[in-house]
C-alpha cells in the first residue's frame, strides 16, 4: 500500500536553497583563505570547480519527506480505469508481479479528423497534494507488440461542464477524462523490464490542489496492446538534493533540462575568479 505524505512545513524553496556565487579579487581576500584562483580566456563553469569553492552552511536536511509508491505485485484497488464517454475504459488484469492494462478496439476516442485513435487511462486519488514539492514519476514497465505511449495526467473532469474544453477548442464526444496533462514518453517495447522518469515541473498548468495522479496510455492509431506496470512512485523533489551540501544536479526551465549548483540554505558558496577585461557574471 502506498505510504501517505502527511503534512508538512512549506519549505522547499529553503530546503533548495539561493546559491550566493561571489566573485572575489585576488587583493580583496585572504589567499591563505581560498587557495584557488580560478581564469579562464573562455565561458567558465563554475559547476565544474567545486573542488575549487569555499562553502559556509548548506546543511542537508534531515526531514525529508519519503516518496509514496505504489507496487503491483499485489493488489492495489485505489487504482482504477477511466476511457471516454463514447467507448470503454482499458481491462485491468491483476498478474503476480504487475497490474496489466489491455488497450482493445473498444477503448477509443474520435479525433477531431473523425478517425479513431485509441487510448486509455488509469488514475489514483491523492491527498490534496501540492505538485510543485513533487519532482518525478518514476514508472516501472514492460511493453511487448509495438508503440505505446505513456503520459502524466491530473485531477478528474467534470465532464458536463462546457468550461472543460481545452484552448485547442477540440473535445473528444462527452470532454476529457482530466483536467490537466503532464509530461510523456514514448516505450520501450522490447518485453524487457524498464523504469520511466516522468518531470513534474510546471506542465500542465495545474493551479489548484492535487487530487487525482493518472496515467495515460496513447497506442495511436492501431489497437489492441498492452502494459505491465510493476510499480509507480511519487519522488519528493528534494530526494534529487539529499545527497550532498552542494552539488550539481539536473533542473528544468520550462522544457529546457541545465545543470545547476544547489546548496541548502542558509549557505554560501565562494569563488576566487580572475575576470578579464570585458568579463561578466551570466
Amino acid at each position: 500500500m502506498p505510504s501517505e505524505p502527511g503534512t508538512r512545513p512549506r519549505r522547499l524553496a529553503a530546503a533548495l536553497g539561493i546559491l550566493v556565487a561571489t566573485l572575489l579579487a585576488a587583493s580583496c581576500t585572504d589567499p591563505a583563505s581560498v587557495p584557488v584562483v580560478l581564469t579562464a580566456d573562455l565561458p567558465l563553469h563554475l559547476e565544474d570547480h567545486l573542488d575549487a569553492a569555499t562553502i559556509e552552511g548548506s546543511e542537508v536536511p534531515t526531514d525529508i519527506p519519503e516518496p509514496v509508491e505504489w507496487r503491483f505485485d499485489e493488489p492495489q484497488p485505489g487504482w482504477k480505469p477511466i476511457g471516454f464517454a463514447e467507448s470503454q475504459p482499458p481491462q485491468l488484469t491483476q498478474l503476480e508481479d504487475a497490474l496489466r492494462l489491455d488497450i482493445t478496439a473498444a477503448s477509443y476516442r474520435t479525433a477531431a479528423t473523425g478517425l479513431r485513435v485509441y487510448e486509455g487511462f488509469i488514475y489514483v486519488d491523492v491527498p490534496d497534494l501540492r505538485r510543485e514539492d513533487w519532482g518525478q514519476v518514476a514508472v516501472r514497465a514492460r511493453v511487448r507488440g509495438g508503440r505505446l505511449d505513456l503520459g502524466l495526467e491530473f485531477n478528474l473532469t467534470d465532464r458536463s461542464d462546457p468550461s472543460e474544453t481545452p484552448a485547442s477548442g477540440y473535445s473528444p464526444a462527452g470532454g476529457w477524462p482530466f483536467r490537466y496533462r503532464g509530461a510523456g514518453t514514448h516505450l520501450i517495447s522490447d518485453g524487457a523490464e524498464h523504469t520511466y522518469l516522468l518531470q513534474l515541473g510546471s506542465q500542465g498548468g495545474l493551479d489548484e490542489p492535487w487530487k487525482q495522479l493518472g496515467l495515460k496510455l496513447y497506442a495511436g492509431a492501431q489497437a489492441p496492446k498492452s502494459i505491465d506496470i510493476l510499480s509507480v512512485r511519487l519522488i519528493p523533489k528534494e530526494a534529487a538534493y539529499a545527497d550532498a551540501d552542494v552539488g550539481v544536479a539536473p533542473t528544468f526551465s520550462g522544457s529546457i533540462q541545465r545543470q545547476a549548483l544547489y546548496t541548502h540554505a542558509p549557505a554560501q558558496l565562494e569563488y576566487r575568479v580572475r575576470v578579464p577585461d570585458g568579463g561578466r557574471f551570466d
